[in-house]
């Protein structure tokens, strides 16, 4: 999950996405799916991600994938960095 500020720096536009319901740890919440690539070691995948507000400090994955890698999404010409903290 991204917090959904981070959708208009990719160029997407959330109210043209549909709600989805996504179940998590702290449970149950309504999001929007796009997807998006991701530069992963030098190569470029599509991942879905669920924009969901207020979602600080901003992304929500696996437990300390952000803590070892330096990851970037992209949609279209519009692009942004994870990383640790």
């Amino acid at each position: 999950m991204i917090d959904e500020v981070y959708a208009a720096y990719l160029g997407i536009i959330l109210d043209q996405l549909q709600p989805i319901e996504v179940g998590g740890i702290g449970g149950k919440v309504i999001a929007r799916r796009a997807v998006v690539m991701m530069d992963l070691c030098g190569r470029w995948i599509p991942v879905p991600v669920w924009f969901y507000p207020n979602m600080m400090p901003g992304l929500l994955g696996r437990e300390v994938v952000f803590d070892n890698l330096i990851v970037a999404f992209a949609h279209r010409s519009n692009a942004f960095l994870a990383t640790g903290v």
